[in-house]
């Protein structure tokens, strides 16, 4: 399947519920700074990816009471998301670990459960952002998990 194709409406992505907008995270490269304490060398978060997190967790709960989203207590979250760039410049699209972070303990209980699907980016100059269309595991077709060899780990 093209990827493009998942975003047409024959695709298997239903639309079940509103989708979530969030600004755009903080990079992985510039989210944390070198820090020294006690002669050990750590990373700590940004005050920017510090803001930015607690605000997208702001903005989840919300999302979460607006469409009574039920967290799965150890289940796949398969996610798609679209990235909204401010411009062309390339950049990597799985280079967004702040945002699987700041969602955890709300939507899902620890980022190792998200399935991630990323949609092809586009350009917004005045308003970037990311949009991901949520779902609970049973919601997309068994198929949708069964990979190119039919061999899928879904149900």
């Amino acid at each position: 399947m093209n990827p493009s194709d998942l975003c047409k409406a024959s695709s298997p992505w239903p639309r079940i519920r509103a989708p979530l907008v969030l600004p755009l995270p903080p990079t992985a490269n510039h989210m944390y700074r070198p820090i020294v304490q006690h002669r050990h060398f750590h990373l700590a978060l940004t005050p920017e990816a510090r803001a930015w997190k607690a605000g997208a967790a702001m903005l989840a709960r919300q999302w979460v009471h607006q469409v009574h989203w039920v967290m799965p207590v150890a289940a796949w979250v398969p996610i798609g998301f679209r990235v909204i760039w401010p411009d062309r410049r390339a950049r990597d699209v799985p280079n967004l670990k702040a945002l699987w972070d700041a969602l955890e303990t709300i939507i899902y209980p620890n980022d190792r459960f998200v399935l991630p699907y990323p949609f092809p980016p586009k350009v917004d100059r005045a308003h970037p952002h990311v949009t991901l269309w949520i779902y609970q595991f049973d919601e997309l077709p068994a198929d949708f998990f069964a990979g190119p060899g039919g061999d899928g780990y879904g149900p």
